[in-house]
């Protein structure tokens, strides 16, 4: 069989089964894994001959993988939310020190050896891909939980491309290898500041030389790291890194996206077929002994972190339910371990990325519950600031917001100009130190009790919730209906069913954002047909007022 005909055999095969798991809300990223164990150790579709081929196309995608998380490092987010960003740092460290102890004085991993540390360390991570991709489509990558998320995974990251250098060279030369560390990172620092930003300015209106000089810094990284005897991971990320300051990065991840996205599934697609099918029984044991370590301990241990650490309990239980799966990372470092160690990583990544999608749809619902059962058996006290609790005790006639992102900001300038008295209620820290010197404000989570207590429904005279969620609006609703059914209750809406619902549950005025863009593009249609003057001036009027919020932030 041909190499291109077992790649054409692989991706019909993966395109079939995506079908089949899209139609179960399946994430596409283990299907990838799946899809190459299925032909090839279990139906034998795909022969054995074919793998040293396509592990050399799994090669390129681990350094596309490597360079693109390079390239979308936005370091300056984390720098600007350090605090935030020291603290979930600190959790990723913790979290794979408890791992490596647990799994080191496990008699179930005994049978690995030596290979059982490293095992545990790359255990101990999450995927990046899975959880970036889900904040990002929640709209939770720019919370405080987007940014504990992202310092944590980044740290794991850099563990793990550690631990691909180590694994995938075992005979380095010590002196030769750090030679090559200080000439990738000189490459890098000057490369990024004084080389990169100029000729890729000269070619930046030519789409196909930005593309074609990404490549080349791709490869030219990965080679100069290979020569020394490290992993072409190690230099494929660096040289992302190097182009990631650049104002061309989304051109340069918009091109090289799809590029990418073929070699991280031939590298997926090849991973399944060295899945060893022959050795799961003998991986039983080991395999549930790590699906409990990933599945539950690993929540639990962020969970625990984050309270004490006075995160909110919401906040604290999030953090730790997206962490609930294993690293792509883990497949590649154990790539370069024993058979029974990679079958062992593969199993568990699988697993556990399935269990995942199910906990990701289901999030919000799922720390509701929990932070439910927190407040059964847990002291509120002991994990909760102090935080304003006399000022917030004393308003009277005040205005509450919830979510101050674009609307509830646009909100907040109108009621501040008019000189109302608001208290804005958010979770996302850039929010709240944005408008702290203007208005009383609040962190938190619009669904814990605690906060909800502080907001002081019952001498409120309006609450104004700019959160699309149903079950959030539902519950501040009944609430303030209960404590005080005076006060003027406005929400906001996803879509029309959702308003009707929230009407149905006491809403004074449910808004629905692009309901109230369609009308007023409506009435400016019916209203300047034949004005085109007075439609020139509102034009106008328009971008000065954007222009003036552009300057606000």
């Amino acid at each position: 069989m041909s190499l291109f005909f077992a790649i054409g055999l692989l991706v019909i095969g993966l395109a079939i089964l995506a079908l089949v798991f899209k139609l179960l809300r399946q994430p596409i990223l283990p299907v990838y894994l799946l899809a190459g164990f299925l032909l090839g150790p279990v139906l034998h579709i795909i022969p054995s001959s074919q793998a040293p081929l396509l592990d050399s196309l799994a090669l390129i995608g681990i350094a596309f993988l490597l360079f693109m998380a390079g390239l979308e490092l936005d370091v300056s987010i984390l720098l600007k939310n350090y605090k935030i960003s020291l603290l979930g740092s600190l959790f990723a460290v913790i979290n794979t020190l408890v791992f490596l102890f647990v799994i080191s004085h496990l008699a179930y991993f005994d049978f690995l050896g030596a290979e059982k540390n490293i095992l545990a360390i790359v255990f101990s991570f999450s995927s990046t891909l899975l959880v970036v991709k889900v904040l990002s489509e929640q709209g939770k990558i720019n919370t405080t939980l987007g940014y504990l998320s992202l310092s944590a995974l980044l740290v794991q990251d850099l563990i793990a491309i550690i631990a691909l250098a180590v694994t995938q060279n075992t005979s380095l030369n010590l002196s030769v290898s750090l030679q090559g560390v200080v000439l990738l990172i000189l490459m890098a620092l000057i490369g990024g500041k004084f080389i990169f930003p100029y000729i890729f300015k000269f070619v930046a209106f030519s789409e196909e030389m930005l593309f074609l000089l990404s490549l080349a810094v791709l490869f030219a990284f990965s080679m100069v790291s290979e020569s020394f005897g490290l992993s072409l991971a190690a230099g494929a990320f660096l040289g992302g890194l190097s182009l990631s300051p650049l104002i061309y990065r989304y051109e340069i991840s918009s091109r090289m996206g799809s590029l990418r996205d073929f070699f991280v599934i031939m590298l997926f697609l090849s991973l399944g077929l060295q899945i060893s099918l022959d050795s799961f029984q003998s991986l039983l044991v080991p395999f549930i002994a790590l699906m409990i370590l990933t599945v539950f301990l690993k929540p639990i241990i962020y969970t625990v972190l984050g309270l004490i650490f006075r995160l909110s309990r919401p906040l604290a239980v999030s953090d730790g339910l997206v962490k609930n799966q294993t690293s792509e990372f883990s497949l590649a470092v154990a790539h370069g371990l024993s058979p029974h160690a990679f079958s062992l990583a593969g199993y568990t990544f699988l697993a556990s990325s399935f269990i995942s999608s199910y906990v990701f749809e289901y999030l919000d619902k799922l720390v509701y519950l929990i932070v439910k059962i927190l407040d059964k058996i847990v002291p509120l006290a002991l994990f909760r600031r102090h935080i304003q609790d006399k000022e917030l005790a004393s308003l009277k006639n005040h205005v509450v917001i919830f979510g101050g992102h674009r609307m509830g900001g646009r909100l907040i300038n109108t009621l501040a100009k008019q000189g109302k008295k608001v208290l804005l209620i958010d979770h996302n820290p850039d929010i709240i130190s944005k408008f702290s010197k203007k208005i009383k404000t609040l962190y938190g989570d619009a669904m814990e009790p605690e906060i909800k207590e502080k907001a002081n429904f019952k001498t409120a005279s309006i609450v104004i919730s700019t959160i699309p969620d149903l079950r959030v609006n539902q519950t501040i609703l009944r609430e303030v209906n209960h404590l005080n059914p005076k006060a003027s209750v406005y929400v906001t809406a996803s879509d029309y069913e959702e308003a009707l619902k929230l009407y149905d549950s006491g809403a004074d005025f449910v808004i629905v954002p692009y309901f109230l863009g369609a009308e007023q593009a409506n009435i400016l249609i019916e209203n300047f047909d034949d004005a085109v003057e007075r439609l020139a001036k509102t034009r106008q009027d328009h971008i000065d007022k954007l222009a003036r919020e552009v300057k606000s932030k």
